[in-house]
């Protein structure tokens, strides 16, 4: 923990995007002036919900439905130069492993982080569509976000 003294005006700036200020309130009161980006959650202690409990499979889930993800990829590109029928069964299955791949994502991370996580990978996806290696770089840029965030 980090005690700081403020006087009135001053501020602390937490990771160069959250803002902490001191203002006097009451008697034995003081006002504590926080200013956030709206995706990141603060709450009093006694209304904070509990955290999510970890699940130490979380990461192994996310590793495997990227593999799947990937698998599915490559037989969709395969399939788009054969008959359109057999493509279309293919690219819904591709559709339906990103939709759970996702969903792993999500389950292994805090809300507020989850999304960007999603987005992130989606992002790189293109990449190393097809690709069976897909699987771990996923899940070690998800422990890697994860060693970030336990800091």
């Amino acid at each position: 923990m980090l005690a700081l003294t403020r006087n009135k005006g001053e501020r602390v700036v937490i990771n160069g995007n959250i803002f902490v200020s001191v203002d006097q309130g009451g008697r034995d009161q003081f006002k504590v002036l926080i200013d956030a980006p709206r995706y990141i959650p603060i709450w009093r202690e006694e209304v904070a919900p509990e955290p999510k409990a970890r699940d130490p499979r979380a990461f192994d889930r996310v590793r495997k439905a990227a593999e799947q993800y990937a698998d599915a990829a490559a037989f969709f590109k395969l399939a788009r130069f054969q008959s359109s029928d057999l493509a279309e069964s293919f690219e819904a299955n591709r559709r339906l492993r990103w939709r759970r791949l996702s969903d792993a994502i999500r389950a292994a991370f805090p809300d507020n982080v989850a999304d960007k996580v999603v987005q992130e990978v989606d992002s790189l996806k293109e990449l190393w569509e097809g690709r069976r290696s897909f699987g771990v770089f996923v899940a070690s840029l998800c422990r890697s976000l994860d060693a970030v965030l336990e800091r």
